[in-house]
């Protein structure tokens, strides 16, 4: 889904905005180890 706001919820509860780019692709996020991250199109606040 090219350009399509989104959320994603690093482990620690960190939010972090982006928006997709032309091919539908999130921006890399490095971790310093295997993580769980949630993923959700269109922009959450930290109450959600």
């Amino acid at each position: 889904m090219p350009e399509t706001f989104y959320t994603a919820r690093l482990s620690s509860g960190e939010l972090l905005l982006g928006v997709t780019d032309s091919s539908g692709r999130t921006e890399r996020y490095v971790t310093s180890g295997a993580q769980s991250i949630q993923l959700y199109l269109g922009h959450r606040d930290a109450t959600q």
